[in-house]
This record gives structure tokens, sequence and C-alpha cells, in this order.
């Protein structure tokens, strides 16, 4: 059998097929990066979409999460302090609110208070009145009326008379800070009702001093530095406790006062 010789490539020839080897080699390099990266990417949003499925309530959930969402809610219009005498505070909404229907404006009657804020000065009692009157079934005066320290004279029917309606089952409050360390005023809240509930703020003294004195610079800025109206005798340390700012934080002695008309379970603090 006669075999025919293949010619040898010239250069050309060879140059050209270097380059199309080259080409190939690229783009199945190009393909290969392509398919990982692809791939890639499938791998991770699959975990995601799990995720977001995990995440997401399916619609047997939806009746049980609305209704942990509204106990929720309910439970932080409440206001509690471990007492089961404070109840009141706490209750759900009543009936006569629900689906946003509000009593009628002008319908109830006038009563006196069932709780009184009584103190103490600078303690925090206006944020707490503001919480507690965006509770339903409690009506509050907005302003201090000052009756059982500086108008008892007035009467109780003069009293009555200042405050808001109520409808049957809510509460009537005020809040009167200065109570707290008028001497007559439990002895005439008793005299009122037994049953009435008494709720006191205090602070750390030290800091309701301060600011005790800072609104009062504020009005009187002629008024002595808090130092000189702190203390008797500033070497010895001796504070001189008839000052006002300095008396109302002594909590135990007014407390003292108060316990004796009215049990600790009537006291909220």
């Amino acid at each position: 059998m006669a075999f025919s010789r293949i010619p040898a490539l010239d250069p050309p020839s060879r140059g050209i097929s270097r380059r199309a080897t080259i080409m190939l080699f690229s783009l199945l390099t190009s393909l290969l990066l392509l398919h990982c990266l692809a791939d890639r990417a499938v791998t991770i949003a699959t975990p995601a979409r799990a995720a977001a499925a995990a995440a997401a309530p399916s619609s047997s959930d939806a009746p049980r999460t609305e209704r942990l969402a509204r106990e929720s809610h309910l439970r932080t219009r409440g206001v509690t302090n471990g007492n089961k005498d404070w109840g009141f505070l706490s209750r759900k909404v009543s009936p006569r609110f629900a689906a946003g229907k509000l009593s009628p404006l002008g319908e109830g009657s006038k009563k006196l208070p069932q709780a009184l804020i009584v103190g103490v000065k600078k303690g925090g009692t206006r944020a707490l009145l503001e919480f507690l009157r965006v509770h339903p079934d409690i009506r509050a005066l907005g302003v201090e009326p000052h009756f059982f320290d500086r108008n008892y004279g007035n009467g109780l029917e003069w009293y009555r008379e200042l405050m808001p309606k109520t409808l049957e089952g809510q509460i009537t409050m005020e809040k009167t800070p200065s109570y707290f360390v008028t001497r007559e005023a439990p002895a005439r809240i008793a005299a009122m009702s037994r049953g009435t509930k008494l709720i006191v703020v205090v602070r750390d003294p030290v800091t309701r001093a301060i600011s005790d004195y800072t609104q009062t610079l504020s009005k009187r800025p002629d008024i002595p530095s808090f130092e000189s109206l702190t203390f008797k005798n500033r070497t010895t340390g001796l504070i001189d406790t008839s000052w006002s700012a300095v008396q109302i934080g002594i909590y135990a002695k007014h407390l003292d006062n108060w316990l004796q008309y009215f049990p600790m379970s009537s006291c909220c603090s």
C-alpha cells in the first residue's frame, strides 16, 4: 500500500491554527465560568426564598397572629402594680367603646374621684396622669384643684362640680401633688371616702430637690444658691430640712401620716 506524505504546514498556517485553538479554549472557559455563576446564584436564592417563606405566616396562622396582637395591645393599655385591688386600671376596653363607638358628649354624671395622684411634686405626676387619661375607662381632671389643701372650705359639692362627667363603670381621677405634704389631707380624703385609691410617685430625693429648685429659679432668678439653701452648715454638712425642696423628699415622714388613715393596700407607689 502506498502512503502519501502530508505536506508540512507553512508558518502562516500554523499561526492561524494556534489562534483558533486559543479562541476555542477561551470560549469553553467562558461557558464553564457562566455555568458556575448560574449554579451559585440558584444556590443562594433557594435559602433566601426558604427564609422568607418561614418568616411569612401562613394563612392558617393569621388568625392566631391577629389575636395575639390584639391581646398585647390590650395589655399595654392597662396599668398594674401586682395588687389585685388596682384591677380597675387594667381592665379591657369597655363594650360601650367597641367598634369605635364613643359615648355621646355630655352623657353621664359628675362624681367625686375614686382615685387621687397625691404626690410627689417634680416626681413625674403629670406624665402619669396623661398616660392614664388615654384609657377609655378613666376620666381625669386636667388641672390641679387643690381641694384638700387650699379649697377644702368650699365643700364637697363644689369639688364634685369640678370633675368631668363619667359613665357607669368609669373612674374619676384628679392630681394634686401638694396633698402628699399637707398634714390635713389624709384625714380629709378619708372623710370623703376610705375606699379612695391613692397613687404616689416618688423620685430620688436629691434629683427631685434639684428639679424643684431649678423650677423656682426660672420664676425667681434672685433666690440664693442651691447649696446655701440646702445646708445649715456647709463645713459640717448639716442639711436644712426646713427648706421645702428638702422636706418634700423625706418620704417616710409623710407616708407615716397617710398610713394612719389608709392601709398600704390603698396606696400605689
